[in-house]
């Protein structure tokens, strides 16, 4: 079977194709020098949206005529982001533009926003974000806390915003799951704390934050650390000093394997409080890697 595929025009259409190229070529290249009559003729019989984008541009007549309501949208948007005189010939109340298609124009133009007549109301959140990409600013023509964001959505919304105050103090925090809360807490601290129910977070989730910030230790359930072996204790025993306590407190529950960890992080300050017994050859083998004359400490 051939790859080349073949399309087959009936002669009616081929003789369409050919006129209305023609026609456009000769509207294209000498509309400037037509009369008004003749200018209306041609006007009526090209298709206005194969019409080059100079030539909107330069013959202020052409855009004084034209049918503005059949063209295309996109051409529409691409005319007006190069020349904003454009907007002077748009009926905003017929022609509803979504910010979607206006994306472009709103990047070079942002300061044109009121002049579109949007609905802001109606606005979907993936168009939110776009908006608040172009500008942050624009978060005051949108009801942040109402707006139905999916997972995602937040998510990027977060990432991209999170050291603006005046957007992230207007999302609704309890649509946040636990990955947007921690991003939230690890990038600013302390300082949305009260938005955050802290109680929806588990062991990695804090594990997680105090590793970036171990002054947030206070804030945690510490009964989290202390299930099993104490293994996630162990995690951030080199981050957060207040660990050395609960350490102490619980240190038969650690078992061989997290003896080993602790020893490995700082073996002077581990050493005295040790429950050496837990501690099998395979342990000790690691250990004297690092360190080796361990049996010493061995009370």
């Amino acid at each position: 079977m051939s790859k080349k595929q073949h399309i087959f025009l009936s002669q009616k259409i081929i003789k369409e194709l050919v006129n209305d190229c023609f026609i456009n070529h000769v509207f294209s290249s000498c509309h400037d020098k037509m009369d008004d009559n003749m200018f209306q003729i041609f006007l009526k019989n090209i298709n206005i949206n194969s019409l080059d984008d100079e030539s909107f541009l330069k013959d202020e007549r052409i855009r004084r005529m034209v049918d503005w309501e059949n063209m295309s949208r996109k051409k529409i948007i691409r005319l007006m982001t190069r020349d904003l005189s454009i907007l002077n010939y748009i009926d905003f109340e017929k022609q509803k533009f979504s910010i979607t298609e206006l994306e472009i124009f709103l990047r070079f133009h942002p300061e044109y926003i009121n002049d579109l007549n949007i609905d802001f109301d109606k606005i979907i959140p993936k168009e939110v974000l776009i908006l608040l990409k172009i500008d942050p600013g624009f978060c005051e023509y949108v009801d942040l806390y109402n707006v139905q964001f999916n997972r995602l959505e937040l998510q990027e919304l977060v990432k991209n915003f999170i050291f603006n105050e005046n957007v992230i103090t207007k999302i609704n925090f309890n649509l946040f799951d636990n990955y947007i809360n921690r991003y939230v807490l690890k990038k600013t601290s302390t300082k949305y704390i009260d938005k955050i129910n802290l109680d929806s977070l588990n062991v990695l989730d804090w594990v997680d934050i105090l590793q970036k910030n171990p002054g947030m230790f206070k804030y945690c359930n510490t009964d989290l650390f202390l299930k099993g072996d104490c293994f996630n204790l162990i995690k951030i025993a080199s981050c957060v000093y207040e660990a050395y306590e609960l350490i102490e407190k619980n240190k038969d529950l650690i078992s061989g394997l997290g003896w080993e960890k602790l020893l490995l992080i700082d073996l002077e300050k581990y050493q005295k409080i040790c429950n050496w017994s837990k501690l099998n050859n395979l342990n000790f083998k690691i250990l004297k890697k690092k360190y080796p004359d361990i049996e010493k400490y061995v009370n």
